[in-house]
Order: C-alpha cells, then sequence, then structure tokens
C-alpha cells in the first residue's frame, strides 16, 4: 500500500509481485492448498461421520443379533418342553392303549365267558326240551294206560251186570271173571308203572340246571356290561390320550416353525452384523489408508514449506539487501550530483568540457 490510503490496488499487487514473484507464488498455492485441505478436512470428518453412523449401526445389529438369540433360546426352551410334553402324551397314550388292550383282551374273556355260558344255557334248555318231549311221551302212555284201564273197568262193570243178571251162570264165568281180574290188576299195575315212569320224567333236576344255567348266563351278560363299560371307559381316555397327543404334537409343530424362523431370523441378524462389522473395519482401513496419504501428504508439505520458506527468506532478505544497495546508490548518486555541483563537475560545466 505504497499510497497508505489502506487499500492494494492491482498495480500496487503488480508491483509488489514483481518485487517478490516468490513470494506470491508461494502465497498462491498455499491459498489453493487450504482450500484443499478444507476439503481433504471434510472429507475426512465425512468418513469420521460416517463411521460413527456404521459404529452405531454396529451396535444395532449386535443388540438385534443378541436379543433374535435370546429369543431364539427362549423358543428352544419352550420347544424343548413342547417336545417333552408331547413324549410324556405319547407314554400317556401308549399306556392309555395298553389299559384299553387289556380291557378288550378282559371284555373278550367275558365274551368267551358269556358264549359257554349261552351254550350251556341252551344246552340245558336242549336238557329241557327233551325231558319235557319225554314228559309228555310218558303222560300219552298213562293216558293210553288209563284209557285201557276205565275199558277193563267198565267191562267189568258190564261183566258184574251180567253176573248179576245171568247168577245162573256164574259157575261158568267165575273163572272168566278171575282172568277179568287178573287183567284189571294187570291194566292197574299197568297205570302204575306208567304214572311211576312219568313221575320219573318228570326231573326237577332239567330245570334247576336250567335256572342255574340261566342265572349263569345273566350274571356273565352283566360282567359283559361291566367289562363293555370300562372298556368304554378306557376307550375314551384313549381318545383323550390321542387328542392330547395331537395337540402336543400341533403345538410341537407349531414351536419348531417358530424356532426353524428364529434361527433363520438369528442367521440374518448373524449375517447382518457380520456386513456391519466388515463395512466398519473397511472403512477404519480405509480411513487409516487416507490418515496415512494426509500425513504423507502432511509431511511432504511442511518438508516443501521448509524448503520453501527457505527460498522466501532469502528472496526477502535479497530483496533487503536490493534496496540498501539501491538506497546506498541513490544516496551515493546524490552525494555525487552534490559533490560535482560543489566542484563544477557536473554534466554541462566549463570544467567537464561537455
Amino acid at each position: 500500500d505504497k499510497n497508505e490510503d489502506g487499500v492494494v490496488s492491482f498495480p500496487e499487487f503488480q508491483g509488489f509481485a514483481e518485487v517478490y514473484p516468490k513470494l506470491v507464488d508461494a502465497m498462491y498455492y498455499r491459498a489453493k492448498k487450504v482450500a484443499q485441505e478444507k476439503v481433504r478436512a471434510d472429507r475426512m470428518q465425512a468418513m469420521y461421520d460416517q463411521q460413527t453412523d456404521l459404529e452405531s449401526r454396529l451396535d444395532a445389529a449386535r443388540q438385534e443379533a443378541l436379543d433374535a438369540e435370546s429369543e431364539g433360546l427362549s423358543n428352544q426352551a419352550a420347544l424343548d418342553e413342547a417336545a417333552q410334553a408331547a413324549q410324556d402324551a405319547k407314554d400317556a397314550e401308549k399306556a392309555a392303549a395298553d389299559t384299553r388292550n387289556d380291557a378288550h383282551k378282559a371284555t373278550e374273556e367275558v365274551r368267551a365267558r358269556v358264549r359257554d355260558a349261552k351254550k350251556d344255557e341252551n344246552d340245558a334248555r336242549e336238557a329241557v326240551k327233551r325231558r319235557d318231549a319225554a314228559k309228555r311221551a310218558e303222560a300219552r302212555k298213562v293216558e293210553v294206560a288209563e284209557k285201557k284201564a276205565q275199558a277193563q273197568q267198565n267191562e267189568l262193570e258190564k261183566m258184574n251186570r251180567e253176573l248179576e243178571a245171568l247168577r245162573k251162570r256164574l259157575q261158568e264165568k267165575e273163572a272168566e271173571i278171575a282172568k277179568q281180574e287178573e287183567a284189571v290188576s294187570a291194566a292197574q299195575q299197568g297205570v302204575s308203572d306208567a304214572q311211576a315212569k312219568a313221575s320219573e320224567a318228570d326231573d326237577a333236576q332239567p330245570d334247576e340246571d336250567l335256572r342255574a344255567k340261566t342265572d349263569a348266563t345273566k350274571a356273565a351278560e352283566d360282567e359283559l356290561k361291566e367289562a363293555l363299560a370300562a372298556e368304554n371307559e378306557q376307550a375314551q381316555a384313549l381318545r383323550a390320550a390321542q387328542r392330547d397327543t395331537q395337540d402336543a404334537q400341533g403345538k410341537k409343530g407349531k414351536l419348531e416353525k417358530e424356532v426353524a424362523g428364529q434361527k433363520a431370523k438369528e442367521a440374518q441378524k448373524k449375517a447382518a452384523e457380520e456386513r456391519a462389522e466388515k463395512l466398519l473395519d473397511d472403512h477404519k482401513k480405509t480411513i487409516e489408508r487416507n490418515e496415512d496419504k494426509e500425513a504423507e501428504q502432511r509431511e511432504k508439505t511442511e518438508e516443501e514449506e521448509k524448503k520453501e520458506n527457505e527460498l522466501l527468506v532469502l528472496e526477502v532478505r535479497l530483496r533487503e539487501q536490493r534496496d540498501a544497495v539501491e538506497k546506498k546508490e541513490q544516496h551515493l548518486r546524490t552525494a555525487h550530483a552534490e559533490f560535482s555541483t560543489e566542484t563544477g563537475r557536473g554534466y554541462g560545466s566549463p570544467a567537464r568540457g561537455y
């Protein structure tokens, strides 16, 4: 600012640049480096901000992976419990099936006894039928014998009437009467024999056997009813156990799907965590490389500026020396002019002759 007006004009700057060309060149490139340093600093700050964001994302991914792992452990525990419940249900179903099979075997045994009892009852009925048939046959024989005896009695009465009427013929008929009395006696004996056989045929033992067999059949049927009721109860218990097993298996299957989905989710979260960690590591390596480059560039710049500063100092010193020499030359010229004027040696003076 030669005129000291507070403003460096372009001509003044041109004069400054002509005097200090190296300094102006250094000012230009260092000003340019300031802008470049700002760009690099902003880029590094953006990378630091991106690193912070990646670290936050990594922390979030790790937390999500931990949450997924925790949820997976909870689901696995629930699945283990469901699997144990399903196994217990299967064991209960097997026990119920065994109990139901035992009840079915017992029912079949009772059925066999009922069949045997019914067979015995039918045999007893057949015995009663045979007894009744024999009884009816003997009754018919008794009836025939009674009719025969009645006929003989009627014949005797007729003979007695004839005897009364024919007393005269008594002697002749006594032999016949004796024979007829023997026939009547024989007929009566036949009646007695037939009655005895009828009594023998009227045996109460088949009835007692039939009643006993009927009672046994009824008892067996009652036992069969109880066995069937027990078998139905065990069948209901078996169906309930089967429903419990189906429910437990359904719950287990559902939890297995949830666990599989959770494992897939956990794998995704783990993969996301690994990707985030790799991105962060790659970004850190990139920052380290850039920091190394920046450090190398700063070191290079410092070395260049150090060398340049020496040149600038030399330029300023040379300029100062040149200014000092010029001032001395100016002083010398002034002094010489004054001396020439005083001594009359100036240009155009008579003493110089030109």
